[in-house]
């Protein structure tokens, strides 16, 4: 009983044509898709034997693999090690907006202290601090505010060194 549009390999597979016609149609299909990417044959062949006694087994088990006692016995033994649901992924956007606030606490608490350096060694320090900044960064993340600390910086730096230059 070999039909028209069964090729030639499955027809050697032993059980195809006791497979229902539905399965027997997915076997087709994964043929003709192993075919058309030039699979060797001996490859095609295996591929396609070995599914097809997958399914004919999985047609005569009277219980499903799922509800056998080998399953049941993993399932119970590994009950509690799920992934609790309160620890999620934190989403970029929080991660990007923490990140901008403390870039932002940096700067600020930054120009509080060179606004508060009265001595030469605290204003060495604080310029040092400020001149190791990229200011390219802090303007491209905290944008209009970044600029104005950015200008806050440079108007500082200025006057730095004009103080530490007198002396």
């Amino acid at each position: 009983m070999e039909d028209q549009n069964t090729p030639h390999t499955l027809n050697q597979i032993a059980g195809f044509h006791d497979l229902p016609l539905e399965l027997q149609g997915q076997l087709r299909a994964m043929h003709a898709n192993m075919v058309q990417r030039n699979l060797p044959p001996s490859v095609v062949e295996s591929g396609l034997r070995s599914t097809a006694k997958l399914l004919l087994e999985q047609r005569h088990e009277q219980t499903p693999r799922m509800e056998t006692e080998p399953v049941r016995h993993f399932l119970e033994a590994n009950r509690g090690t799920s992934i609790s649901r309160r620890s999620r992924a934190v989403p970029r956007k929080e991660t990007k907006l923490r990140a901008r606030e403390r870039l932002h606490d940096q700067v600020a608490g930054l120009l509080v202290q060179a606004n508060s350096a009265n001595r030469r060694h605290e204003m060495l320090r604080v310029r040092r601090e400020m001149l190791a900044l990229d200011r390219g960064y802090i303007r491209r993340v905290l944008g209009e505010e970044g600029d104005v600390m950015c200008h806050a910086i440079n108007a500082w730096l200025i006057e730095a060194a004009t103080r530490l230059n007198r002396g």
